[in-house]
């Protein structure tokens, strides 16, 4: 896919094409569950990243 998009990261690529399609609504990445994993997010370009945790739903309710 790189080689269809010269000059542009494949998550970079996804990330406009996510921006046309949702009417520029930021992509929000959940559930992270590692280093890499937020790594991973960051090179993709993602909007932001939440990591959670099994008592998430508990603290939610508790705010």
């Amino acid at each position: 896919m790189e080689k269809l998009t010269p000059g542009i990261k494949l998550g970079q690529w996804l990330m406009q094409k996510w921006k046309e399609i949702s009417g520029a609504r930021p992509f929000v990445l959940e559930g992270i569950q590692s280093v890499e994993a937020a790594i991973k997010a960051h090179e993709l370009s993602c909007d932001s990243r939440a990591v959670t945790n099994h008592a998430r739903r508990q603290v939610d309710g508790s705010v």
